[in-house]
């Protein structure tokens, strides 16, 4: 905004632009995940739909999530290739992306901390372990080297002492102030191991302990089979940090973070997939006398492909078809449903907002008479750097009437829980 004014749209450009650049990074991940084509473009189309969630791609994410899956990627680039300069940009991404969000920069730390471990924990050689160590501590100084002059500028601008209570109010209040429906997750542990049962109401949200019990079930073969090479570790880092991340989801279960959790679970997913298939596939070309036997593997490997390839692109298309009104509208050309107004807001009666800082932005009638009316409210009763106070969900005012909040915490029930105004 200081670039290009102060002005509402900005506000979903930047997340609807993050969320764009999120995708990009998670397809440069599936890229050091994946071995063939075919099974990386049928995962492209399903990110995208995951990487999307809802309507909250344009008030939502943004670059949350973007940092977190660059440094996963750094630390496959170092697995793959032993390049410490991968590894130091690993921990630089990590410590950016803990100083965006808590969740994802927490996940990236455990993650490749336990990969890292468990890669010297499973090699026996001593110099290889020695150059584990010195990677670590590598991370380490990757770490220190955005998070040292960050916490000095705010120790020299008086700002470390609010920056550690914004962080801990928000550590210890965030489960009391979004707070999710009961009867969205299971309440104890007979809930929730019944919850894996199809049947089960909570089943829709349980999927992923599937995935990861299979990938976990597939590394310890692997390491049985003393098949330890660098993809193992880089399926381990991918894993933990989706695992991670899918466990903090759990504090509003259907929210938007739930969505971009099953990010990385959606790429090991294919993966997963795309080792049945190779392995199917080697098992067809091996049979050499038993035609029978050799024309039922190949069946399979048919229908699995098939199969794959409908889900995928089914998934994705019915998806696209919920959230984005130019696929409706592209379906209703080819003359498949009824040719009707697919935009936003097409039910009711709309109108711009007239207000400065909300030039063109189209919202029900009723809404933009009531947001016109509350910020000349405010304009003409209060002065500029006098502070105001709003209800939670209400914090557009702040920018819509130029007025500060009235404490550090826009929202109401951090402000109350913390107790204290300034």
């Amino acid at each position: 905004m200081a670039i290009f004014g102060p002005h509402f749209i900005l506000l979903p450009l930047f997340y609807y632009v993050g969320n764009v650049l999120t995708f990009f990074a998670g397809i440069l991940l599936a890229g050091r995940i994946l071995s063939t084509r075919l099974i990386f473009y049928l995962c492209v189309p399903v990110m995208i739909a995951r990487t999307f969630p809802r309507v909250g791609f344009y008030f939502w994410g943004g670059l949350r999530y973007l940092v977190g899956l660059l440094a996963l990627y750094c630390v496959i680039k170092f697995f793959q290739g032993r390049k410490k300069k991968w590894i130091f940009l690993s921990g630089v991404m990590s410590a950016l992306s803990l100083l965006t969000t808590i969740e994802s920069g927490g996940a990236c730390l455990l993650a490749i901390s336990l990969s890292i471990f468990a890669a010297w924990l499973l090699d026996n050689e001593k110099s290889h372990r020695r150059e584990l160590l010195s990677a670590y501590l590598t991370f380490a100084g990757g770490i220190l080297i955005i998070l040292i002059p960050y916490f000095l500028y705010l120790w020299q601008t008086q700002s470390l002492a609010p920056f550690l209570e914004t962080h801990y109010v928000v550590l210890t209040q965030i489960m009391a102030t979004f707070i999710d429906d009961p009867a969205n997750k299971p309440a104890h542990l007979l809930e929730f191991l019944g919850g894996l049962i199809p049947e089960s109401k909570f089943f829709k949200v349980m999927t992923p302990i599937y995935l990861y019990l299979f990938l976990g079930i597939y590394c310890v073969y692997r390491i049985r089979k003393k098949e330890v090479t660098p993809q193992l570790f880089s399926l381990m880092v991918v894993g933990f940090y989706g695992l991670i991340l899918y466990i903090c989801a759990f504090r509003m279960i259907l929210g938007a973070h739930f969505e971009m959790a099953l990010l990385p679970e959606k790429i090991l997913l294919f993966f997963l997939l795309e080792q049945g298939y190779l392995k199917i596939s080697q098992w067809h070309r091996d049979v050499k006398s038993a035609r029978m036997l050799g024309c039922f593997r190949g069946w399979a490997v048919s229908f699995l492909l098939l199969a794959v390839i409908g889900s995928s692109l089914g998934y994705a298309f019915s998806r696209y078809y919920k959230r984005f009104p130019a696929v409706k509208w592209a379906v209703s050309g080819l003359g498949f449903i009824p040719k009707k107004d697919f935009s936003l807001l097409h039910d009711q009666e709309k109108k711009p907002v007239d207000i400065e800082r909300a030039k063109g932005m189209v919202v029900p009638a009723w809404q933009a008479e009531d947001i016109e009316a509350v910020v000349s409210f405010l304009q003409a009763h209060t002065k500029k750097d006098e502070a105001i106070f709003a209800y939670p969900e209400l914090g557009d005012f702040y920018f819509f009437a130029d007025r500060p909040s009235v404490g550090r915490f826009p929202n109401r029930q951090f402000f109350l829980d913390f107790g204290k105004v300034a």
